[in-house]
């Protein structure tokens, strides 16, 4: 896994926050298809809040995380909160499949088989690797 977070290219924050932006509405419609259901927890923090929280370098201050509660729907009907990083697999496996690619005119990733010209490399990061399950990130300067 070390190697995925290798990148010589140096992509500018706008374009990454585009990019990720681009890509929550889709991670969030599928985790609120049955039985399941999401809730947004934390998006941006403030440099103070993440100071204090213990956090000296968060992409959560640079619009590049977001922390997503996950519930499923017990057979009484209520929603019960999934606190366990493996509840969130199959959406972090698919979190990290989004990294790739991504031409810098369109924002769009760029397909198998495709030319990089005119692309940077994007990385997306699953908490889950690291113990925080329902944190969801793009990388940048080394920061998760």
């Amino acid at each position: 896994m070390e190697n995925r977070y290798k990148s010589l290219a140096v992509v500018r924050l706008g374009t990454k926050q585009k990019i990720f932006n681009k890509r929550i509405p889709f991670l969030l419609l599928r985790m609120n298809e049955e039985p399941y259901a999401a809730r947004l927890a934390y998006a941006l923090r403030s440099p103070e809040e993440a100071k204090r929280l213990g956090f000296k370098n968060s992409n959560h201050t640079r619009y590049l995380a977001i922390d997503i509660d996950l519930f499923r729907r017990a057979d009484s009907g209520k929603f019960v909160y999934l606190s366990s990083t493996n509840a969130h697999r199959a959406f972090g496996d698919w979190w990290i499949k989004g990294t790739g690619y991504y031409r810098l005119n369109s924002l769009e990733k760029v397909k198998d088989g495709e030319g990089i010209r005119g692309a940077e490399e994007v990385t997306f990061i699953w908490g889950g690797e690291f113990g925080d399950g329902n944190h969801y990130s793009v990388l940048h300067r080394g920061v998760k």
